[in-house]
C-alpha cells in the first residue's frame, strides 16, 4: 500500500533528480545554469567546481522506502529512519548554501562576476525555486498550475544584460511571501499577480493559465480572441472596438451523454472591457450556456466531477459579471432576447473529488493504518447576488465527511496505556469560504483546528483533548499541537486549555533557505482553578491572548456561605492611540462581595457592596443602552455565576469599557434589600468617566418578589440605566421588565426617556412604544409594548399591552387585547379561533389635533381555512371640522363590507392670531440681571481673586473680564413675521442701539460682539409644509452682546471697594564659604540652562505659577461638529450667486437674501463641495 510518506518521499527524490543529473556533468551544470539566467563567468568553468551531491538523500529516501510491513509498525525504526532523511535534507541544504559562500574565492580569477550577477545570494534561491516547481509539477501538473493561476509559481521573463552577466531567460520562482495572502486576502494574489482593479489588468495571462489548469483535469479547453458577434450577443451591447481589439476568451464546450437525453453545455470565461478608455474596472464574466437540462455535474474521471451550482435556470444561459466596483447575474444568452442585468440568485463553478459509490477516498495516509480521509473535496468559485444587496463573489473549499485516524499499532507500552485501544479517531467537516462581502471565514473546526478527543486519565492529570491548528500569522503560518486537561490535587482541582508547542514559518531568508522555521512553548490559552473545601468554596479562569497582548480573569470565593467575593478584571498591553511598539496598558477591574444582610434604617438592608475601576479606559453609552435588553447590566453589577458566565460576561465589558487612552471610570457598587428574608432588591451603581467631557452612567437592577421569596405570587424584574453625557446636554434612561410574572401570568414591556438641553432641545417620554402613526425619533431605542399574558403559553393565548408616549408636542396611549384558541377534533378537523380588539390615541398641542383609532377583528378557521371572519376600524380626527370614517366587514358566504364616512362642522378659517408685543418683553429680559453674567478672562493664572457674591445680586466685574447678556425671547438682528402662536406687533429687526454704563458716561453705540443663542424658525417665521421637514429645526442666531474690559476704561472713577495691601515677606541668610574659588572665565547661559534654573527658582515654586485644576484638563478634541451653513446656487449655472451671498449663512439669511430671485436655490455647503 502506497502511503503518503512513500508520496512524500518521491516527491523529494524527484525535486533532487536535477542535482543527481548535474554531479560531475559540466554540460549539464552550465545547462541548469544558464536556464537561471546566469551567463558562463570568464576564465572560470563553474560545472568543474559544482560539487553538490544529492546520494546521502537519495539512499536515506530508499532505506526509508524499503523498510518490511514488520519495520513500519516499529515506531522506533522508522521515526530514527524519518530523522536520518530529515538530517541529510538538511546537510544537502546547508551544502547548497556552503557552495554560495565559497563562490567569492571560486570565482576570484572572474573578475566582478559575484559582485555584478550577486550569485551568492541568488543562486540557492533560485536552485531551490527550480527544484520546488520542478518536484510539485512531476508529482502533481494540476497542482502546479493551480499554484501558477493563484500566482504562487511563476515563470518570469528577464531580458539579456550583459554587463550583469544575465542571459534571456524565463526565471522559474515561488513566491513564498504569497502564501500569507492565499489564507488571509486571496483576492491580493490576483491584484498582485494580474493587475486586477488597475488599467494594466492583464485579462489574457489569467485566462491562459486558468486555461492550462484545466487542461490538466483531462479537459479541452480553448483560449482564443473572442469574435465581434459573440461578444456582443453576450454582453447584449454593440462592440465596435472588438475588431481592433478583440477581447480574450476561455471556451470550454462539452456535450454530456449517458442519460436519455444528451446535455451541451458550453462555458465562457471572457474579458469584460472597462467602461471608459484607460479605465480600471475591466473584469472578467463566467457565462454558462446550458441545453438541455439546468443542472450539470460534468465527469472527468471516476472520482472527479465539474458541476455548475446555481440558483437559476441555467437552461436560459446565466453570466457572472464581475468588476473590481462590483458584480451582477446576468440571465437570457439562450432566450433569443437582450441578456438582462439585476438578476438575484446565484452561480458557481467548481471541482468536487468523491466516489460514485459514496465511500470516502483517502487523502493522506501511513503506514499501521494511519489516515486522513473524506466522503467529498471540493473546490468553487462563483458568484451570489441579492435584490438591495451588495454583490458578492465568492471562493470555497471544502472538505466533507472528514476522517483521521491515528493508529496506535506501532506505540510504545506508556502510549498504549493511556491511548484509547483503537487510536485517535475524529470526524469533522472543514470548510474555507472567502467572498467579497464577508472576508474570510472558516467553519466546521474552526480555524483549520483539528480537536481530537481523548479523555483518559493519567494518574492525577485528565487529558481531555488534543488540539492541532494551522492558521495564519504576520509574515507566515503557525501550526500548533496543544493539550487541553486537568490535575486535581485533593479539594483543589485545576484545569488548563491548549497548552503545547507552536511551530512558525516565516517567508524570509533562514533555516531553511528562502524561509525560516521555529519550534517554541506554545502558552495556554487559560488556566482555571476550582476549590471545594468545607470552609471555602469557589474557583476562577484566566484567560490568555498573547498575540493581541490581552489578558482576562475572573475568580468567586465563597467563604462558609457568609461571605461571597467576585473579581472580574481585563489587562491589555497594546492601546489603540499609542504608536506601533509604544508600550501602555489599559485595565478593568471589578470587585463586589455579598454577604449577610446589614440591618439599616425602615427595614432596608445592606446586602453586598463593590466597585469598579477602569485606567486608561472609557464608557460607551450607546452599546451600553442597547445592551439593556440583552441583560448587559448583569455583566457589571454584582454578577451571577462569573465562572460560568466568564466568556459572556468578558465580551460584554470589552464592548461597553474599551480601552482609551487618559480616559478612566470609576463606579461604586451597592445591593440593598427591603425585608427579612429581602422581598425588593436593588442592585445600585453609578459609573463617572472623567476628565471632560464626563459621561455618568446610573445602572440598577430591582428584584421584587411577594408575598414570600421562596413561594413568590408576583415577580418584578427590571434593568434601568440613566445616563448623562454632558458634553452632548444629554440625560437618557432606558429600562426593560423580564423574566416577570404576576401569578402566572407573564409581565414583560420596555420604557425609556430622553432629554437634551443642548442645541438640539428635545423631550421624549415612553413606556411601552409610539402611536403606529407617530414616527420614532431617531437615536430612540426600539421599545416593546408593556404586556400582560394571562395564559400560561400560546394556545391559549389571552394577551393585553399598552402603551403610553409624551413629547414635547403630543401625547400618546393606546391598548390591544389579543385571543387566540385552537383544539384538533378527530372527526371535525383543527379548529382555531382568534381575535382582537384595540384603539391607539394621539394629542397633538400646538396646533391642537387628535386623532382617535378602534380596530378590531375576529376570526374562526377549520384546517387553516377561515370559515368566518369579521373585522372593524373607526377613525375620528379633529377638530375644525371633525372627521369620522370607518368600515365594518363579515366574511360569510362571501365578504360584505358596510363603510362610512361624516364630517362633523366646517372647515374653519384660522382665526387671527393674538397680538403680541415681543419688544416689550426683549426690555424686559435685557433689564433683568439674571440674564447678565460675568465673564472671567482666558488667561490662566491672573492674580485676583473675586470675592462672595451680593446677596442683593450685584455682579461682580473682574478687572481684565467683562459681561455678556443672553437672553432667548428674540433673535437680535432679525426681523421676525410671527411671534410663537401670535402676531406681533413689531417685526423688527431688534437691533440694541448703544448700551450705557451707570454711573459714568461711557456709552457704547452699536455693539458689534454678539452672543450665540440657538432659536426655532418657526416660532418666527411663517413656514410652508415643505419648509417645515427642508428647513432646519435650530438655527444659530444672535441673543445678546459682549463687552470686554476695554469698553469700561473711561477714565471715569468706578467703586471698586477698599484697596487691600499684601507684602511679600522673606529672611534673607547668607552662608559665608571659608575657602572662595576664582571665577572662571564666563559662560554663555543657553536657554536650556537658564530653563533648568528657572525651574527651581522661587517664583516657579510659588502658588500663582501652578497650573491648579488646569492640568486635570483632558487633551483638546481634535474634531467638532460645526453647525450647518447655507449658500445661494444660481440654479441656470450650477455655481455660487457671489454677488447676493458670497460667505456661507444661515438657512434664513440666505432665504432673506434670495429675495424671491427663481433662478436662487438655498443650499447646503456641504452639499455644493459635494457636488466640485
Amino acid at each position: 500500500m502506497t502511503t503518503s510518506l512513500d508520496k512524500l518521499a518521491e516527491t523529494v527524490a524527484l525535486a533532487l533528480v536535477p542535482l543527481g543529473e548535474m554531479a560531475g556533468q559540466p554540460d549539464t551544470v552550465e545547462s541548469a545554469l544558464a536556464s537561471m539566467g546566469f551567463a558562463p563567468p570568464p576564465g572560470v568553468n563553474l560545472g568543474t567546481v559544482l560539487a553538490l551531491n544529492p546520494t546521502p538523500v537519495i539512499d536515506k529516501l530508499e532505506i526509508l522506502l524499503r523498510s518490511t510491513p514488520e519495520e513500519q509498525k516499529d515506531s522506533s525504526i522508522m521515526g530514527g529512519r524519518a530523522a536520518d532523511l530529515v538530517l541529510a535534507v538538511a546537510e544537502l541544504l546547508e551544502a547548497i548554501t556552503q557552495f554560495a559562500n565559497d563562490l567569492p574565492t571560486t570565482l576570484a580569477a572572474a573578475g566582478d562576476y559575484v559582485t555584478k550577477t550577486d550569485i551568492t545570494n541568488e543562486l540557492p534561491r533560485r536552485l531551490l525555486d527550480l527544484l520546488v516547481v520542478g518536484a510539485v509539477g512531476q508529482v502533481s501538473p494540476t497542482a502546479a498550475f493551480v499554484f501558477r493561476t493563484l500566482g504562487l509559481f511563476g515563470y518570469d521573463p528577464y531580458p539579456a544584460g550583459p554587463s550583469i552577466y544575465q542571459l534571456a531567460h524565463r526565471r522559474t520562482v515561488v513566491r513564498y511571501e504569497r502564501l500569507q495572502d492565499l489564507f488571509s486576502n486571496p483576492g491580493k494574489l490576483f491584484v498582485d499577480e494580474y493587475g486586477w482593479s488597475t488599467a494594466s489588468f492583464d485579462a489574457e495571462a489569467l485566462l491562459t493559465n486558468i486555461g492550462l489548469l484545466v487542461q490538466s483535469l483531462g479537459m479541452r479547453p480553448l483560449v482564443r480572441d473572442m469574435p465581434q458577434a459573440v461578444e456582443e450577443a453576450l454582453t447584449g451591447q454593440p462592440m465596435p472596438g472588438a475588431v481592433s481589439d478583440p477581447s480574450s476568451q476561455l471556451l470550454l464546450p462539452m456535450t454530456i451523454h449517458g442519460g436519455p437525453l444528451a446535455v451541451d453545455v458550453a462555458l465562457s470565461l471572457h474579458r469584460l472591457r472597462p467602461t471608459s478608455v484607460n479605465g480600471s474596472d475591466a473584469g472578467l464574466e463566467l457565462a454558462a450556456l446550458v441545453s438541455g437540462a439546468a443542472d450539470v455535474s460534468i465527469p472527468l474521471s471516476t472520482n472527479l466531477a465539474l458541476r455548475l451550482d446555481a440558483s437559476l435556470d441555467l437552461g436560459a444561459g446565466v453570466g457572472v459579471a464581475l468588476r473590481p466596483t462590483g458584480a451582477e447575474l446576468r440571465t437570457g444568452f439562450l432566450s433569443g432576447g437582450m441578456p438582462g442585468a439585476g438578476a438575484s440568485g446565484r452561480l458557481g463553478i467548481g471541482l468536487h473529488r468523491a466516489r460514485a459509490d459514496g465511500k470516502p477516498s483517502q487523502i493522506l495516509s501511513a503506514s499501521g493504518g494511519t489516515r486522513m480521509e473524506a466522503t467529498d473535496i471540493f473546490f468553487e468559485v462563483g458568484c451570489g447576488l441579492a435584490i438591495g444587496k451588495s454583490p458578492d463573489p465568492y471562493i470555497v473549499a471544502a472538505v466533507v465527511g472528514g476522517h483521521i485516524v491515528i493508529a496506535l499499532g506501532g506505540a510504545d507500552g506508556f502510549l498504549s496505556k493511556i491511548l484509547p485501544a483503537g487510536g485517535i479517531e475524529s470526524r469533522f467537516d472543514l470548510k474555507v469560504h472567502w467572498s467579497q462581502v464577508q472576508g474570510l471565514r472558516f467553519e466546521g473546526s474552526g480555524m483549520l483546528e483539528i480537536a481530537i478527543p481523548v479523555h483518559e486519565t493519567l494518574g492525577p492529570f485528565k487529558l481531555d483533548v488534543i488540539t492541532i491548528g494551522l492558521g495564519s500569522m504576520q509574515g507566515g503560518l503557525r501550526l500548533t499541537a496543544s493539550a487541553t486537561g486537568g490535575i486535581a490535587l485533593g479539594p483543589v482541582q485545576s484545569t488548563i486549555e491548549k497548552v503545547g508547542i507552536s511551530g512558525n514559518l516565516k517567508f524570509v531568508a533562514g533555516n531553511l533557505g528562502n524561509a525560516d522555521f521555529s519550534l517554541g512553548f506554545k502558552p495556554p490559552n487559560g488556566v482555571g482553578l476550582k476549590i471545594e473545601a468545607e470552609a471555602v468554596t469557589g474557583g476562577g479562569y484566566l484567560y490568555f491572548d498573547f498575540d493581541q497582548e490581552s489578558y482576562a480573569g475572573v475568580a468567586q470565593v465563597k467563604i462558609k456561605d457568609l461571605i461571597d467575593i467576585k473579581l472580574i478584571g481585563l489587562l491589555t498591553t497594546r492601546l489603540p492611540e499609542l504608536p506601533p511598539g509604544q508600550k501602555g496598558f489599559s485595565l478593568l477591574l471589578i470587585v463586589s462581595a455579598e454577604f449577610s444582610p446589614i440591618t439599616l434604617a425602615f427595614g432596608f438592608t445592606l446586602n453586598g457592596v463593590g466597585g469598579l475601576i477602569g485606567i486608561n479606559r472609557k464608557m460607551m453609552l450607546e452599546p451600553l443602552r442597547a445592551g439593556v435588553k440583552s441583560r448587559t447590566l448583569n455583566s457589571i453589577l454584582f454578577p451571577q455565576d462569573p465562572v460560568g458566565r466568564a466568556t459572556q460576561i468578558i465580551s460584554d465589558l470589552k464592548t461597553i469599557f474599551p480601552p482609551a487612552l487618559n480616559r478612566f471610570v470609576l463606579g461604586p457598587m451597592v445591593k440593598i434589600g427591603w425585608g427579612s428574608p429581602s422581598l425588593l432588591t436593588m442592585e445600585i451603581g453609578i459609573m463617572i468617566e472623567i476628565p471632560m467631557p464626563v459621561q455618568i452612567a446610573l445602572l440598577g437592577i430591582l428584584s421584587l418578589e411577594l408575598p414570600n421569596p421562596k413561594a413568590p405570587l408576583v415577580v418584578i424584574h427590571m434593568d434601568i440605566l440613566g445616563t448623562l453625557d454632558v458634553a452632548r446636554c444629554d440625560v437618557s434612561i432606558v429600562a426593560t421588565v423580564y423574566d416577570s410574572r404576576i401569578l402566572v401570568f407573564t409581565l414583560t414591556g420596555d420604557m425609556a426617556m430622553r432629554l437634551n438641553w443642548g442645541e438640539s432641545p428635545e423631550f421624549i417620554l415612553s413606556i411601552g412604544g409610539f402611536n403606529p402613526r407617530f414616527p420614532a425619533p431617531a437615536n430612540f431605542p426600539p421599545l416593546g409594548r408593556l404586556a400582560l399574558s394571562l395564559a400560561a403559553g400560546e394556545n391559549p393565548r389571552l394577551r393585553l399591552e399598552t402603551y403610553i408616549a409624551v413629547t414635547s408636542n403630543s401625547f400618546q396611549m393606546g391598548a390591544k387585547v389579543d385571543i387566540f384558541a385552537s383544539t384538533d377534533i378527530v372527526i371535525v378537523g383543527k379548529l382555531t379561533a382568534s381575535a382582537y380588539l384595540g384603539f391607539d390615541l394621539l394629542f397633538q398641542f400646538d396646533p391642537f389635533h387628535f386623532i382617535a383609532e378602534l380596530y378590531g377583528g375576529a376570526d374562526i378557521q377549520r384546517n387553516g381555512k377561515s370559515i368566518i371572519s369579521a373585522d372593524l376600524h373607526l377613525t375620528l380626527d379633529g377638530p375644525g371640522p371633525f372627521h369620522a370614517l370607518g368600515t365594518a366587514s363579515v366574511n360569510f358566504l362571501g365578504r360584505h363590507e358596510i363603510a362610512f364616512q361624516a364630517t362633523i362642522g366646517e372647515a374653519q378659517a384660522p382665526e387671527p392670531l393674538p397680538v403680541s408685543q415681543p419688544l416689550a418683553l426683549l426690555r424686559t429680559a435685557l433689564a433683568d440681571a439674571r440674564n447678565w453674567s460675568v465673564v472671567l478672562p482666558a488667561q490662566q493664572g491672573v492674580p485676583v481673586t473675586l470675592r462672595e457674591r451680593d446677596p442683593a445680586g450685584v455682579a461682580l466685574l473682574h478687572p481684565f473680564g467683562g459681561v455678556k447678556s443672553r437672553q432667548t425671547v428674540v433673535p437680535l438682528n432679525t426681523a421676525i413675521e410671527r411671534f410663537g402662536n401670535t402676531a406681533p406687533d413689531f417685526t423688527g429687526p431688534f437691533v440694541i442701539e448703544k448700551i450705557a454704563l451707570r454711573g459714568t458716561s461711557k456709552v457704547v453705540q452699536k455693539p458689534s460682539s454678539f452672543v450665540k443663542e440657538r432659536f426655532a424658525p418657526g416660532q418666527y417665521f411663517s413656514m410652508s409644509d415643505e419648509e417645515k421637514i427642508s428647513r432646519p429645526s435650530f438655527e444659530v442666531r444672535d441673543a445678546g452682546v459682549e463687552l470686554t474690559w476695554q469698553h469700561f476704561d473711561t477714565g471715569d472713577a468706578f467703586d471698586t471697594g477698599p484697596a487691600i495691601a499684601a507684602a511679600w515677606e522673606y529672611d534673607t541668610i547668607e552662608i559665608d564659604v571659608k575657602d572662595r574659588t576664582r571665577a572662571s572665565a564666563m559662560t554663555t547661559v543657553t536657554p536650556a540652562l537658564a530653563g533648568s534654573w528657572l525651574a527651581g527658582s522661587v517664583s516657579r515654586q510659588a502658588r500663582l505659577a501652578e497650573p491648579g485644576s488646569a492640568r486635570y484638563v483632558g487633551t483638546r478634541r481634535r474634531m467638532t461638529v460645526a453647525d450647518t451653513a447655507y449658500v445661494l446656487i444660481d440654479v441656470r449655472t450650477g455655481v455660487i450667486a457671489p454677488a447676493v451671498s458670497a460667505a456661507p449663512v444661515t438657512y434664513t439669511d440666505a432665504l432673506a437674501a434670495r429675495d424671491g430671485a427663481s433662478n436662487l436655490k438655498v443650499v447646503g455647503q456641504h452639499e455644493e463641495r459635494a457636488n466640485d
